[in-house]
C-alpha cells in the first residue's frame, strides 16, 4: 500500500512536470516565431511594378529558421513557401487576419494544423500585419499579414524527458518499497520479540509443571503418602510463582538476589529429585554428591530449578552417575553420555532445541535462570576430550556478596568450552 501510494503520488508530480515542459516548450517556440514573423514583416519590400520583392526575405535567417511562412490579404495568398497548403485553412486564416487589426500591431498566435493535413500533428503560427500591404496588391487599402509556423521546439528532448521521469520515478518506487519494508520490520521487531517470548514461556510452564503434575498422578494412584502429595503440590505452587515471574521477565532480565548457602540448596535440591517417587531413574547411588560450604549471591528457587533441570537433563541424555559438585561459588554437573558436539554447544541453549522426546527447554531454562542471577554458564567435555562417550559438564558460576556486580543489573554471558 505504501508502494502503491508512493507510485501515485510520483505519478502525479511527473505529469505534472511533463505539463510544465510541454508549456514551457510552446512558450519558447511562439517567443521565436513572434521575433521570426515580426523580421519577415519588416523585410518585405515593393519593387516600382508594385509585386513583392522577396530577396531581402528570402536572404533572411527568419526565412531559413521556419519550416513554413507566407504573405496573406483578405483576397489572395500573395505568397507561400513550400506552399499554400502548407498554411493552414483559409478560415484559419481569415480569423488571424481579423485578430491582427485588432492587435494594434502586436503579433498574433493561434495553433492550428496544415491545410495539407486537417488531421495531421499541429503547428504554432504566429502573425504579424503589414503596412498598405493590400494596397500595393489589388490597388485599394485591404491590409494583410506575414505568418509563420512550426513544430514545438525540441520534441526529442521531451520524449528523454519523459523516459527520464518514469524511469526515475519507478527507481524511487522500489526504493520507498524498500525502506518502507525496512522500517515497518524495525518497527514490528519489539512486538514479534514479545509474541516469540510468550511462546517461550508457554513451552518452559508445560516443561516445568509436567514433573509435579506426574508425581501427583502417581502419588494419587497410590492412594497414599499425603505428606509427598502436600510437598508436590506445593512446589507446584513454587513453580507455578516462578513461571509467572518468568513470563513478566520476558527476554535478558535479572531478578533480585541475597547471600545464600549454594551447598545447601544444592543438597536439599538434589534430595528433592531423587525423592520424587515415580519420576526419573536417579536414585543415590546415581548421583555423586560432593559440596563445600560456600556464599553466593543467588536466588535458591532459580538455584533449585538449574540443579534439577540439570539433573534430569543427564539422566535422559547422558549416563551415571552424575557428579555433582559445589566449591568455591560454582556448581559442576557432570555425566557421562555422549556429550554434545561443540558445534552444537550454543545452540542448545535455545528454547526448541532437543536430542529426544522432550520439549526441549531443560537447558535453555538453565541458561535463563543463570542469566537472571547474573550468572555465567559453560558447557565442556567431562573428561576434556572428544571421545565417543566425552561426558558433559555444565558448569554454573555464581557471584559473591561482596562482588559489587551482584548488586548491580548485569546481563551474564553463556560461554561455550570449545576444549
Amino acid at each position: 500500500m505504501f508502494a502503491a501510494a508512493t507510485a501515485v503520488c510520483l505519478g502525479v508530480l511527473v505529469g505534472a512536470a511533463l505539463r510544465i515542459d510541454l508549456s514551457s516548450r510552446a512558450e519558447a517556440t511562439d517567443t521565436d516565431l513572434r521575433q521570426r514573423v515580426e523580421t519577415l514583416a519588416d523585410l518585405v519590400t515593393f519593387g516600382d511594378d508594385q509585386q513583392l520583392n522577396l530577396g531581402p526575405v528570402q536572404q533572411s535567417r527568419a526565412a531559413k529558421s521556419v519550416p513554413v511562412y507566407g504573405f496573406v490579404t483578405d483576397r489572395t495568398i500573395a505568397y507561400a513557401k513550400p506552399g499554400q497548403d502548407a498554411l493552414p485553412t483559409d478560415a484559419v486564416l481569415r480569423r488571424a487576419l481579423a485578430a491582427a487589426r485588432h492587435a494594434d500591431g502586436h503579433v498574433v498566435t493561434f495553433v492550428a494544423p496544415q491545410a495539407s493535413a486537417p488531421e495531421g500533428p499541429t503547428l504554432h503560427w504566429a502573425a504579424a500585419t503589414i503596412t498598405d500591404f493590400g494596397t500595393y496588391v489589388d490597388g485599394s487599402y485591404t491590409g494583410g499579414i506575414a505568418v509563420a509556423g512550426k513544430p514545438v521546439a525540441a520534441a526529442t528532448g521531451h520524449t528523454q524527458l519523459r523516459t527520464g521521469l518514469f524511469v526515475s520515478a519507478g527507481v524511487l518506487t522500489l526504493l520507498a518499497a524498500a525502506l518502507a519494508h525496512l522500517v515497518a520490520g524495525l518497527a514490528v521487531r519489539p512486538a514479534v520479540r514479545g509474541l516469540e517470548a510468550q511462546e517461550q514461556f508457554l513451552v518452559e510452564a508445560a516443561h516445568e509443571l509436567r514433573t509435579p503434575l506426574a508425581t501427583l498422578r502417581v502419588l494419587a494412584e497410590r492412594r497414599g503418602s499425603p505428606e509427598q502429595m502436600v510437598r508436590q503440590v506445593d512446589r507446584l505452587v513454587t513453580l507455578t510463582d516462578r513461571l509467572l515471574l518468568r513470563a513478566r521477565a520476558a527476554g535478558a532480565t535479572s531478578v533480585g538476589t541475597a547471600p545464600i548457602r549454594l551447598d545447601r540448596v544444592v543438597e536439599r535440591a538434589v534430595i528433592a529429585h531423587v525423592e520424587a517417587p515415580g519420576i526419573g531413574t536417579a536414585s543415590e547411588s546415581d548421583i555423586d554428591l560432593r559440596t563445600e560450604p560456600t556464599v553466593v549471591a543467588a536466588d535458591p528457587e532459580l538455584v533449585e530449578r538449574i540443579v534439577e533441570n540439570l539433573l534430569a537433563n543427564a539422566e535422559r541424555h547422558g549416563a551415571g552417575p552424575v557428579i555433582v559438585r559445589v566449591a568455591s561459588g560454582t556448581l559442576h554437573v557432570a555425566d557421562r553420555g555422549p556429550g554434545i558436539p561443540v558445534r552444537d554447544r550454543r545452540r542448545v541453549l535455545a528454547v526448541g532445541t532437543t536430542g529426544g522426546g522432550g520439549t526441549g527447554t531443560g537447558l535453555a531454562i538453565v541458561a535463563w535462570a543463570a542469566r537472571a542471577q547474573r550468572a555465567e554458564i559453560a558447557m565442556r567435555p567431562t573428561d576434556g576430550s572428544d571421545t565417543e562417550r566425552p561426558g558433559l559438564t555444565v558448569t554454573v558460576r555464581f557471584h559473591s556478596p561482596s562482588d559489587r556486580s551482584s548488586s548491580e543489573p548485569h546481563t551474564a554471558r553463556s560461554t561455550v568450552d570449545s576444549s
